[in-house]
């Protein structure tokens, strides 16, 4: 656990306290029935850098960012601290519309946690629709990218507004955060594609913590991976749920993957099987850092292989499909956990607050559908879960 902060900016008590006070009893775009779709006009207030500051957000794409520039993307997955979610995601425009709306409505600046930040992309575009982040981030890497891209905001604020005053990045655990993280509470606190690298014990810390830092009447927007996207994860989730196991997703799961040398994009990646780890296993994995292709490998998962293979007779050493033209191979397991909206939504609970909604979509998708409604999927692929809660 690190317990070590990157950057500090000195805000008073009373100017904290002003911009979480204002009125959070109004929720209405979260308890809406229907399916969600926003664009990034929607979200940034009116200013005189407003049409500079929709450039910029619609400018970032998802990609993975690696610690190593000389790394190839063959070996990317070793060297990385992260991806940057595009600001198109639909839960950032849900939270970041909030914002804007609330911001122009009281003239405050909402205080946001955003716990587990990554590269910070959501809290630079929270900051330009009117919040006052404070984010913290296991990865030192990861850490300083989101000082320097929330940082970068300054040129896309209203005139006269200063940058240093709005914002503190946290180089640290969620689930063993700094005393002047936790100190500052929030109106708005997020966890974005976290919960799910985290084991039951550290899942709970987190939502705690989470719980803690919440001003009365604030909320809380989790999102995390589903069950959803192979039948033997739905089968397994099924299977754990009958077993009334308070964290069902949670597994090691195995996955294969192919990518062809001569077309990256033509990728193919299947869930071969998934082990649920005992208590004695469970200490030894350092989750949050199990996820392969996502942050650095884990010594005690990672079960890589990786080659082109070359030689098109299909005879050489290393070519496990057979396959004739060359092929990237990589055989890993991914330490993780998956949720669907009402397994997300009991343990939201469990800590103390109130679920007043939750939808599903995906990273190819720009709306978000209510949990409850049957979805096609080939409108949506439901990999993501999205649960908006309030501390009463």
């Amino acid at each position: 656990m690190f317990k070590i902060m990157l950057f500090t900016i000195v805000i008073s008590t009373s100017q904290a306290y002003a911009m979480y006070s204002g009125e959070m009893a109004e929720i209405g775009i979260f308890k809406q029935g229907k399916p969600i779709k926003l664009s990034i006009e929607e979200t940034i207030p009116d200013s005189p850098n407003r049409e500079k500051a929709i450039n910029l957000l619609k400018s970032t794409r998802l990609e993975l960012v690696k610690t190593n520039e000389s790394s190839s993307s063959q070996s990317a997955s070793k060297a990385d601290v992260g991806y940057n979610f595009p600001n198109l995601a639909p839960w950032d425009l849900l939270i970041t519309k909030f914002i804007k709306d609330k911001y122009e409505s009281s003239n405050l600046r909402p205080n946001l946690g955003d716990w587990g930040c990554g590269h910070g992309i959501f809290s630079r575009h929270a900051v330009i629709s009117g919040a006052n982040p404070y984010v913290i981030e296991l990865h030192k890497a990861a850490a300083e990218e989101a000082n320097k891209n929330i940082f970068g905001a300054k040129g896309y604020l209203p005139d006269g507004v200063d940058i240093k005053n709005l914002y503190k990045a946290f180089h640290g655990s969620v689930t063993c955060p700094q005393k002047n993280f936790m100190d500052r509470k929030n109106a708005i606190n997020v966890s974005f594609n976290v919960l799910h690298h985290l084991n039951p014990s550290d899942g709970d810390l987190l939502l705690k913590n989470m719980f803690e830092n919440t001003v009365s009447g604030g909320i809380t927007v989790v999102v995390c991976d589903t069950p959803f996207g192979s039948p033997v994860a739905a089968d397994y989730y099924n299977q754990s749920l009958s077993m009334k196991l308070k964290y069902p997703g949670f597994g090691v799961y195995n996955s294969s993957k192919i990518a062809f040398k001569d077309n990256l994009d033509k990728k193919y990646t299947a869930l071969q099987s998934i082990h649920r780890p005992s208590n004695e296993e469970i200490q030894t994995l350092k989750t949050g850092q199990a996820h392969n292709g996502t942050y650095p490998k884990n010594q005690h998962l990672d079960d890589t292989k990786t080659i082109f293979v070359d030689d098109l007779s299909g005879k050489a050493d290393g070519n496990i499909l057979g396959e004739l033209q060359p092929y990237y191979y990589q055989n890993y397991h991914a330490l993780i956990n998956k949720f669907d909206y009402l397994g997300l939504k009991e343990i939201v609970e469990a800590a103390g607050f109130k679920a007043v909604n939750g939808w599903y979509t995906d990273h190819t998708i720009d709306t978000l559908y209510p949990y409850d409604v049957e979805t096609d999927p080939k409108l949506c692929r439901k990999s993501k879960v999205v649960l908006v809660a309030q501390k009463e």
